[in-house]
């Protein structure tokens, strides 16, 4: 019985190992067997195959803001209108703070008014049908020419040719038209390169106010100056004024327009046939040293004047030249653009003197679709498109002209520049497009000079197809 009992104890063992594995060892082997096949199924990052790629869309705006600057002068009024081509409803107000009351502007769809608003900085907010292609401006109503335009809040602003002592100075304003604070670095650039200034640094602008920064305080010098607006935080639209003192003439006041971001190719539109203190301003804000060519696009064809070296731009610097005579004696004959190519990007503008004014001319805007600006309503009104990356056309709308003075249909080529009058009573100008183009409004008088450059015509925003990747 002993050795019976001793062999069934044996023969345990063996029926154990016939019954198989334990059911939680069974479940584990599942588990990382199924993880195994996953992962086997799942290619590295590099061998992924690309995603289905889905273009952003577009939607009509329902809601615009602008920022206008103060009035420059006792006779600076404000112009305001929705360049949209809905019949429908909107509604524009205006505000000279965000806690502050709303007033409502009435001004017929598709058209611009003058408002009277006061002479304080101002909000102007769109809705509905008044949102797409809200626009708005000061400039003088008599005597000496000006213009401010109003701005849509930016991410980056670029200014060139500001002052910030004796005889050149400029105010920089920050408007932040929304509830939340926002902050903006405000980084500027001379002639012996990037300025210690870090009191412009993290600039706060509460909600719904402005912030009003004087150069001559927070960077003295008789340096002509570039300066970059970057936000960090919210949204903030960025205007600049500036005052200046022509040889031998009294002080003007006017808008200093922002100019084209850096790139190495900008186009100085509207330049006057005549004028005295022409200066050139170039900007290299990048590590390596640029070398800058200047040629005059004229109607027919590009000029390179002889005797006009290129203009070496060190890095971090600004560099400022009189235009030569063999420039100005072209820019004489007809209706020219200044064009700057660089081999590496940069930013710049001329200032120049007529009739005892001066006027600031950027680096225009290059413009693909829709562009549109305010005009004055008096003065010899020219419109100059240039800088056309391809040959295309152009249709003109002069808003408040009548008859067949309202459109025009203009030809653009590469390497020209086109210029057309503006009919009588005109207030705005639209430029639709099918080339890419950029171009400007001079304004000319026995009293001096304005610049408007066109801006896009903001109608739409935005919706980006955001969604993850596996």
């Amino acid at each position: 019985m002993s050795e019976r009992t001793s062999g069934r104890r044996m023969a345990e063992p063996a029926e154990a190992s016939r019954r198989g594995p334990s059911p939680v060892l069974v479940v584990g082997l599942v588990a990382v067997l199924v993880s195994a096949l996953a992962l086997a199924g799942m290619k590295g990052s590099d061998e992924s195959e690309p995603s289905e790629v889905r273009e952003a869309r577009y939607r009509p705006l329902t809601t615009q803001s602008l920022s206008c600057p103060a009035a420059q002068n006792s006779s600076s009024g404000l112009v305001v209108g929705s360049l949209t081509e809905s019949t429908d409803a909107g509604k524009i107000t205006a505000r000279t703070s965000a806690a502050g009351p709303a007033r409502a502007v009435e001004v017929p769809a598709g058209e611009v008014a003058p408002v009277r608003l006061g002479d304080r900085a101002t909000i102007l907010s769109g809705t509905g049908a008044s949102a797409p292609g809200l626009v708005g401006a000061r400039f003088a109503t008599s005597g000496v020419p000006s213009f401010a335009e109003c701005v849509v809040p930016d991410a980056e602003t670029w200014f060139n040719g500001a002052g910030a002592g004796g005889l050149h100075e400029s105010k920089l304003l920050l408007v932040n038209p929304d509830r939340g604070p926002a902050v903006a670095d405000v980084t500027m650039w001379t002639t012996t390169g990037e300025v210690a200034a870090p009191t412009v640094r993290g600039v706060t602008v509460p909600g719904g106010k402005s912030v009003e920064i004087d150069l001559a305080d927070v960077a003295p010098t008789r340096e002509e100056i570039t300066l970059r607006v970057a936000v960090t935080r919210g949204r903030i639209a960025s205007t600049m004024s500036d005052s200046y003192t022509p040889r031998g003439g009294a002080r003007r006041t006017d808008g200093l327009p922002a100019s084209q971001a850096p790139a190495q190719t900008q186009w100085i539109a509207g330049m006057p046939r005549k004028s005295t203190e022409a200066v050139l301003v170039v900007a290299n804000p990048g590590a390596d040293a640029a070398r800058v060519a200047v040629s005059v696009v004229g109607e027919e064809t590009e000029f390179e004047p002889e005797g006009f070296d290129e203009i070496r731009v060190p890095a971090g610097q600004v560099v400022v030249q009189e235009l030569p005579k063999a420039v100005t004696r072209l820019l004489a004959s007809e209706d020219a653009t200044l064009k700057l190519s660089s081999t590496k990007p940069v930013t710049g503008g001329v200032r120049a003197v007529v009739a005892n004014d001066f006027a600031h001319l950027p680096a225009a805007t290059n413009v693909e679709g829709d562009a549109a600006v305010v005009v004055p309503t008096s003065g010899e009104r020219t419109l100059v498109l240039t800088g056309a990356d391809s040959s295309g056309s152009a249709k003109v709308s002069f808003v408040g002209a009548s008859g067949k003075d309202a459109s025009a249909t203009l030809r653009l080529r590469p390497s020209s520049s086109t210029a057309i009058e503006l009919p009588r009573g005109t207030t705005a100008v639209i430029v639709r497009s099918d080339a890419v183009s950029a171009g400007a409004v001079r304004t000319l008088s026995a009293k001096g000079i304005s610049i408007s450059p066109l801006r896009p015509l903001v109608t739409e925003k935005v919706i980006a197809d955001v969604r993850p990747q596996w």
